[in-house]
């Protein structure tokens, strides 16, 4: 994806679009069984509590740490959840739901408000792989929103595999 002039998005827009791409990232996790959230479909290696804690790393990555300087994840989080991490087979423990999601919801918040405050100036910055923040923070959302399609068509195999609907 090249991008070379994001002085079209402004901060409260990108905020806008940020919260609704989150609310349905909540309604996924709220959806999921204890069961679903660590299912992972034969042939795949992410199940649902890894897809949602990724999407905090990766707002983490794209927003928070470039804009504050400093990641906001609990410590030992980066590593389970980050791209390129190891396989979520070979992590024993993991944070519990009501955890993530109340990571996810003090993120939101979080985001919402760098993003809302956020002048020209700090989303045309120059960011390394992209040609600006503005649009390494669209990347951002449109890889939570991909990993909610993710999410949602493994709850659905998942009920087809074990018979409930």
């Amino acid at each position: 994806m090249t991008q070379t002039d994001d002085t079209r998005w402004d901060g409260p827009t990108l905020a806008e679009a940020f919260r609704q791409v989150r609310a349905l990232t909540l309604r996924l996790l709220d959806a999921a069984s204890d069961e679903q959230l660590f299912w992972v479909p034969e042939g795949l290696t992410n199940h649902t509590m890894w897809r949602m804690g990724h999407c905090l790393w990766v707002m983490d990555d794209v927003l928070i740490r470039p804009a504050t300087g400093a990641s906001e994840l609990p410590e030992g989080w980066a590593g389970k959840f980050e791209m390129d991490g190891r396989p979520p087979s070979e992590i024993a423990e993991w944070p519990s739901r009501d955890d993530v999601r109340a990571a996810l919801v003090a993120q939101a918040a979080r985001v919402a408000a760098l993003l809302s405050s956020a002048d020209a100036a700090l989303l045309a910055r120059p960011h390394p792989g992209w040609p600006t923040l503005g649009g390494y923070v669209i990347h951002g959302i449109h890889d939570e929103a991909l990993h909610q399609g993710e999410t949602y068509f493994a709850l659905k195999m998942q009920r087809v595999n074990i018979g409930y609907r």
